[in-house]
């Protein structure tokens, strides 16, 4: 599935604001873990 840009904006976006984890972050908007990590390597 592909996810719209905003989308991974505010992923990231939260996950810096509320300091989370990445499993954090992915398991409260309901994404996966390595969706996460590649969206930090390459927004």
């Amino acid at each position: 599935m592909t996810y719209p840009i905003l989308f991974r904006r505010k992923v990231l976006s939260v996950r810096e604001k509320e300091n989370l984890s990445i499993a954090q972050v992915a398991k409260r908007l309901d994404v996966g873990v390595a969706s996460v990590m590649r969206w930090i390597k390459t927004p």
